[in-house]
């Protein structure tokens, strides 16, 4: 079997760090164990091949493409949103096509069996190319989003958005969630059969990070970690992950006088500055933010903690990292969602506070200080349910059986 595998959203690479790039790798390494042959088609690279050179870091500033970001920026401020926001969507028209042009022979040289694609924002490649080529379409969706967009980054208009992701939904021939609890909201929401859904969960890979002892031992130096309960958060920080909760509760537990607790937040984003801020605001000396960290490295962040916390979620969907916290042996603390009963149960896998509360997850960190054999119990049954559990060459095993039976 040879499966396409399309995102084709032009911010998305294979290699780029945080969820996104961890799930799209896992799917497809888990097609590739599998025996299934597959041709990753993704927006971010197919234009970073066609330009022959990498994305401008921050570290190699170019002094003209600074001066054109200042005057786009001036620009920018000068627009009303909703004409800004109509012009950006336009782009993402555009960008659309463009992808299509430049990965199209391709596609065509490979002769996929099957499509594969993660719904991109506005992007309706996979549905044109489907049509084309005659043959079976997977959308991989998380039925939201078109409002977490809109939460981060604002979107022209969310009906719209939606439509277009119901009318893609509709069009294809298998829906994709990862958990059977997105079933029903997903359905009702884009008026699908139940039939028409698959579920694969998410999963993990032991080869995805290294760790080495010397540098994790730097880092608790560089931190003053020794000797206290570090609570810590890997990911994009965004709105949509709810790291606004974590500063709130740092500033709760410092002034509660918990010297004992740390959290330490991994990674970094314009949202992360203001947090930041907020935080140096506060006076906050129980909080690090380490600032953006290669994907080569994270592996030792992650080593730095007792606990892993999910901030916020969707109601209905999980995020990748709680499965990472399990594979480093991390206890995990989640918000109290329907979606994590699933796979965690409380005290004996992980913890749950009340969503959306500072308070009640300030309360829970610290619940754990005097607890730390409690903690170590939860984070070593919830590693080995990972492991035994979320394997992506096994998650992916429902997605290769359906198309191997008849409709």
């Amino acid at each position: 079997m040879k499966i396409l595998y399309l995102a084709p959203s032009i911010g998305l690479t294979l290699e780029q760090s945080g969820g996104a790039g961890t799930h799209m790798r896992g799917t497809i390494q888990g097609f590739r164990d599998n025996g299934v042959e597959i041709l990753p088609v993704i927006g971010g690279d197919v234009v970073e091949k066609k330009n022959g050179m990498p994305t401008p870091t921050t570290s190699q500033p170019v002094k003209a493409s600074t001066q054109q970001t200042g005057i786009k920026k001036i620009i920018k401020s000068l627009m009303p949103d909703k004409f800004r926001l109509f012009l950006r969507d336009m782009r993402t028209f555009y960008e659309d096509r463009k992808i299509e042009k430049l990965s199209y022979q391709s596609i065509l040289e490979f002769s996929p069996d099957v499509i594969y694609e993660r719904s991109g924002y506005l992007s309706t490649y996979g549905t044109r190319l489907a049509k084309k080529l005659r043959i079976p379409h997977l959308l991989e969706t998380d039925g939201c989003m078109i409002e977490v967009i809109s939460k981060d980054y604002g979107v022209f208009s969310e009906r719209f958005g939606n439509w277009l992701e119901k009318r893609k939904l509709q069009k294809a021939d298998y829906a994709v969630v990862m958990n059977a609890m997105a079933v029903n909201p997903v359905s009702q929401k884009f008026n699908l059969p139940s039939d028409k859904f698959i579920v694969k969960t998410l999963g993990v890979s032991d080869q995805s990070y290294t760790v080495n002892k010397d540098t994790v031992e730097e880092l608790k130096l560089k931190y003053s970690l020794h000797g206290k309960l570090v609570i810590g958060f890997v990911g994009a920080i965004s709105l949509y992950h709810g790291v606004q909760y974590l500063v709130e509760a740092a500033r709760i537990l410092q002034e509660q006088n918990q010297p004992d607790i740390v959290i330490v937040i991994v990674g970094w984003s314009k949202e992360a500055e203001q947090l930041q801020a907020r935080a140096n605001e506060l006076g906050l000396t129980n909080l690090v933010f380490t600032g953006k960290v290669d994907k080569k490295e994270v592996g030792n962040y992650f080593s730095l903690f007792d606990a892993g916390v999910i901030p916020d979620a969707e109601e209905n969907i999980y995020p990748v990292k709680v499965l990472e916290y399990g594979l480093f042996g991390l206890c995990p603390i989640v918000p109290g969602y329907e979606v994590f009963d699933e796979i965690l149960q409380e005290g004996q896998t992980g913890y749950t506070f009340k969503p959306g509360n500072p308070e009640s997850l300030a309360a829970k960190i610290t619940s754990l200080v005097n607890q730390r054999n409690e903690v170590q119990h939860c984070a070593s049954n919830w590693e080995a349910f990972v492991k035994k559990h979320f394997q992506w060459k096994d998650t992916v095993k429902n997605i290769i059986s359906t198309l191997n039976s008849p409709r």
